[in-house]
């Protein structure tokens, strides 16, 4: 995996810092990290792994944007008033960084879909670490994983 000039530029900090390097920002690139909740605590979180160079963001939150969220969730802007907060959020993550692949699950999270959210990603490292098969429901994306943009290094 070779980072192209824009790459090496945009996380050119990262690179030089002993503790992450080349080889720790190669790490951060094939990161899968998924975020229950797009509002207070979730924004913030997103918005800074998606700079960070974090490979794949999923986002999941049921809720739509509402003017009194703007105050605090800053993946949020008027514009995205109505509209599902996986939606804004996937458009604030990849306006911050086009490499990153976001995938949205509009939908809240309960014991009856969790596995599904988390099924794929549970069943590859079942399947590569431990030698053994298993299966989840289907999750239900808003977008679906092939339009999530990808990351190429």
């Amino acid at each position: 995996m070779e980072f192209t000039e824009q790459q090496i530029e945009r996380y050119s900090r990262h690179i030089i810092l002993p503790e992450v390097g080349g080889k720790g920002q190669k790490k951060l690139a094939a990161a899968k990290v998924l975020i229950i909740g797009a509002g207070g605590l979730g924004s913030p979180a997103a918005l800074y792994l998606a700079a960070a160079g974090i490979g794949t963001i999923g986002l999941v939150d049921g809720d739509v944007v509402d003017l009194s969220n703007l105050q605090r969730q800053i993946l949020h802007t008027t514009t995205n008033i109505n509209k599902p907060k996986v939606d804004s959020g996937r458009e604030m993550l990849t306006a911050i960084n086009p490499d990153v692949a976001v995938k949205t699950y509009q939908v809240n999270v309960n014991a009856d879909n969790i596995l599904g959210i988390l099924g794929e990603e549970v069943e590859k490292v079942f399947r590569e670490e431990l030698g053994e098969t298993v299966h989840f429901p289907e999750a239900q994306h808003s977008t679906p994983p092939e339009q999530a943009r990808g990351m190429h290094i």
